[in-house]
């Protein structure tokens, strides 16, 4: 927000502890740091807003500022009114579609999402839930809870390009030990299911079908739901040196719901790979 001072946004159920880690970090760690750390969500209310005509709907409700892809680019922030509200939007997506999050006062929350509600009238704007950003997220290959358990590293989820290469962050010490790096880890990678049933979270993943034996996992399922981009059955998983197994198949071993079954092993990014819809 200027050049001493950061607004930062966290997932809405871990807010308490992302506040608790930074404190430790600040008391203990990096004790000599001149920074300080105020929890402001009681201040703020926040909507997001997401989809193709997303950009299309604050430019008809938005005053004091434009939203075309110059003035408001991919992570970018604009300050202006919505029904004479002051706002903030800020561009970030997490359901990989182009998208927006609009912050108020915590007063005026109700008042400019029923702008935005009346803004995406001639638009089909709808609101949509959890299981919606759910499925988006899967489909776009995105990591969360269940993928990030405090065993994966950025290599194991594919994001070791947010690393860098030019000064020591958290966890640098470590990166490079023998048990971080071997090739055997488990790693992220999409599912198919070749049968069209669908999945259920835990399932392990196996190279041999045995169901009256089940043995040998290779890995296990994060998070799994049906595609209506791609009218299949998808999941993301973490499998043993999965990223070299993309284009094999395998097998889904979930004996205590008894389901088996083959799979396709892809990579976790089904839809929209080089981010054309949240970049464009």
């Amino acid at each position: 927000l200027g050049e001493q001072e950061f607004l930062m946004t966290t997932t809405t159920a871990n807010a308490g502890k992302v506040m608790q880690h930074l404190e430790y970090f600040l008391d203990v760690v990096w004790p000599e740091l001149k920074v300080t750390v105020t929890s402001v969500t009681d201040e703020w209310a926040g909507a997001a807003i997401g989809g193709p005509n997303a950009r299309a709907i604050l430019a008809s409700c938005v005053t004091g500022t434009a939203v075309d892809n110059a003035a408001l680019p991919f992570m970018g922030i604009v300050h202006g009114q919505i029904a004479g509200v002051p706002v903030m939007i800020c561009r970030l997506s997490f359901s990989g579609e182009m998208a927006f999050e609009v912050y108020s006062g915590a007063g005026y929350g109700t008042r400019v999402w029923e702008a935005l509600i009346e803004a995406g009238k001639p638009f089909d704007l709808v609101t949509y839930g959890l299981e919606a950003l759910g499925t988006m997220r899967i489909e776009k290959g995105h990591v969360t809870g269940a993928e990030i358990d405090g065993r994966t590293t950025a290599r194991d989820l594919h994001l070791d390009w947010m690393l860098s290469k030019k000064k020591p962050f958290i966890g640098s010490a470590m990166m490079d030990r023998e048990g971080l790096v071997a090739s055997d880890r488990l790693q992220l990678v999409g599912l198919v299911s070749l049968d069209n049933r669908p999945f259920n979270g835990g399932a392990h993943i196996v190279e041999e079908l045995d169901e009256a034996n089940p043995h040998d996992s290779i890995g296990h399922i994060t998070a799994c739901c049906y595609s209506p981009a791609l009218g299949k059955y998808i999941a993301l998983a973490l499998v043993k040196g999965g990223k070299a197994r993309h284009g094999t198949r395998a097998f889904v071993s979930d004996p205590l719901r008894n389901r088996f079954g083959p799979i396709e092993i892809v990579s976790n990014h089904f839809y929209d790979p080089d981010g054309s819809r949240m970049h464009g």
